[in-house]
């Protein structure tokens, strides 16, 4: 028994010690979880189908993410020690389930799938799965496979924490993990159950729910792994702007249904889902690059002199944000993908040379003022045609919304006033560009009554209402930009309790 454990403990050592990156571990995982999938259709007997591989990849990255975090908190280990491990363990279990498979069953001997939601899955998770003797579930390949890889953890954990008790604990959390995984249509029904929603099931809502499971997992393990570059981008990234982009799709679904019947399924609620994830994303993506660019263009100067992030680090985030937008905007949609690719060229036009039009006065809000309109447009798409909305929402946001959107120079006056950056602040003085900017602010807030009225009947009480509020909202709004001590929050939180407001009324009505 000793020399069985000291084997072990050698073996993952050695796998520790290996001198392999992340991305290759993550590009083999890919490989094997691909692998699987043509192994199945060899032993099930299955017909080729693109949409099921990509739902064997998708739970294997969300099974992998999950077993990784897992395994942190059980080892306190390093990610990418842990990784080392992990990847290779689960390579080797998906081969072994098939060649299993294949001599227990045969070919096409044994239709392997989830556990249906018609199954008691108290006692199968009790029983290890239940009973054999069935056409369809849980083959013996997996069963067997499973129990290895349990067996294996526990050895793992016990060896780095010492611990019977923790370690069997953090077995157990495993195994819990696995047979929720295999129970996904089964919880699927349930969540959807309480939202009043039909349940349907097919592989294409399996991969979206998989891939919002790996958006949540991912982000924990880049914060278990890199603390300090996860906490700097986040604080990079400009949650108010992000909100303000949000809002404006859910605006664009409040019109969409407002003219046209919206029928709330599991296809267009994890498609909204994730086209909210994509937005998060490509937002991301933008900021990063705007980051990159500017310390390229200012390389040595004060502004980057104290980065938490090295520039090259920066670079493969970004790239990181770039893909990660495109995939789950694919997922959400062909549509969607097409929206997300202009919003992120958008501002790449925006951050990079040869056009970097931050640099020239208001042109740099027009990427904001079209990533906005299109974000209408495509929020309205889910209910009604994807242009079928009144010309006052372009004329709005290339007008009166441009010239508003530029209170955010405000804050940066006395750092773009150093370095040369024409905005209307620094061209027209702090005290002019503040009343400039106020009063168009106060204006727009006023002229969104007629974005409401474009697209929804008012009664007279409620019309009045409206528009003392909105012209109360648009003087607090001038108010707030030209105090003497501005901060640019107040400002924001108004605009976004105002937004949601008139999202909700559009909603109601």
């Amino acid at each position: 028994m000793k020399r069985i454990r000291a084997k072990f403990e050698k073996l993952i050592d050695l796998l520790e010690e290996e001198n392999v990156s992340l991305i290759h571990l993550l590009a083999i995982f890919l490989f094997f979880f691909s692998l699987r999938y043509f192994l199945d259709m060899l032993v099930r007997d299955w017909s080729f189908r693109f949409e099921v591989a990509l739902g064997h990849v998708s739970a294997g990255f969300s099974l992998l993410f999950l077993i990784m975090v897992i395994s942190y908190f059980a080892t306190k280990e390093k990610i990418e020690n842990i990784a080392k491990v992990v990847v290779p363990l689960l390579c080797s279990l998906v081969i072994l389930m098939s060649t299993i498979d294949f001599f227990a069953y045969g070919r096409g001997g044994f239709a392997h799938g989830y556990l249906r939601p018609e199954d008691d899955h108290i006692l199968r998770f009790f029983t290890f799965f239940g009973s054999l003797d069935q056409e369809m579930g849980i083959s013996i390949g997996n069963r067997i496979s499973i129990m290895i890889g349990l067996l294996f953890f526990f050895a793992y954990f016990l060896y780095k924490n010492k611990s019977f008790i923790k370690s069997l604990s953090f077995t157990f959390l495993a195994y819990v993990v696995v047979f929720m995984g295999l129970s996904t249509p089964i919880f699927l029904e349930r969540f959807v159950g309480i939202l009043g929603i039909q349940y349907e099931i097919s592989y294409t809502l399996l991969i979206r729910y998989f891939l919002m499971m790996i958006f949540l997992l991912l982000g924990v393990t880049i914060y278990l792994m890199r603390r300090k570059y996860f906490v700097d981008v986040i604080k990079n990234i400009r949650f108010y702007v992000l909100g303000h982009l949000i809002m404006m799709l859910f605006l664009g679904l409040g019109i969409g249904v407002s003219q046209a019947s919206f029928e709330l399924t599991m296809y267009s609620l994890s498609s909204l889902i994730l086209t909210v994830m994509s937005i998060f994303l490509a937002w991301s993506f933008a900021v990063s690059l705007d980051h990159i660019a500017d310390i390229d263009e200012f390389q040595g100067k004060a502004a980057v002199d104290k980065e938490v992030i090295p520039s090259k680090s920066y670079k493969v985030i970004t790239a990181a944000f770039f893909f990660l937008s495109l995939i789950y905007s694919f997922a959400g949609g062909e549509k969607v993908c097409l929206f997300i690719i202009l919003f992120m060229g958008s501002f790449m036009i925006y951050s990079l040379p040869p056009f970097r039009l931050k640099r020239v006065p208001i042109l740099s809000k027009v990427p904001m003022a079209f990533n906005s309109l299109l974000l209408v447009i495509l929020g309205h798409s889910f209910a009604g045609e994807l242009f079928d909305m009144p010309m006052v929402f372009p004329l709005f946001f290339f007008t009166i919304f441009l010239l508003a959107a530029n209170f955010v120079d405000i804050k940066n006056y006395e750092s773009d006033e150093e370095e040369g950056v024409k905005t209307i602040p620094v061209l027209l003085g702090l005290k002019k560009a503040k009343l400039l900017i106020g009063s168009s602010f106060a204006v727009a807030v006023f002229s969104s009554y007629f974005l409401i009225d474009g697209v929804v009947s008012l009664n007279s009480t409620l019309n009045t209402l409206i528009v003392i509020i909105l012209g109360g909202v648009g003087l607090v709004e001038l108010y707030l930009i030209n105090r003497e001590d501005y901060k640019e929050g107040p400002v924001f939180i108004t605009y976004l309790i105002l937004a949601f407001l008139l999202t909700y009324i559009i909603f109601v009505l």
